[in-house]
């Protein structure tokens, strides 16, 4: 019997401003780094978010705890998550800016 094949499963990152109304200024997170972790192996897989702020990840069946960090954003988490495979799994992740501003040569 062949192996099982795994799935992607889909998770979208999204931001909305903590001060903000509530309908407004929502919008995707670029590159932000996400890290889930299947709370039975303790296996962690990594992705960045791409230029539409969503990412894949393949996954087996499983709970996890999702976590989110990206520059100049608290970072986030999601926990015990349920994966099923085959499927596509969609988690909003909810950042809030954190004030840091970073000033250098690169981002004047």
């Amino acid at each position: 019997m062949p192996p099982a094949k795994l799935q992607p499963n889909k998770i979208v990152a999204q931001r909305a401003l903590k001060d903000a109304p509530r309908a407004s200024k929502v919008g995707s997170i670029v590159d932000a780094t996400i890290r889930l972790i299947n709370r039975k192996t303790k296996q962690a897989t990594d992705v960045k978010t791409g230029d539409n702020g969503e990412y894949l990840a393949c996954l087996a069946s499983g709970t996890y705890d999702v976590f989110a960090n990206a520059l100049g954003y608290k970072p986030a988490r999601r926990k015990s998550i349920k994966v099923v495979s085959p499927g596509q799994n969609v988690v909003d992740i909810v950042m809030t800016r954190s004030g840091l501003v970073i000033v250098d040569r690169l981002h004047p």
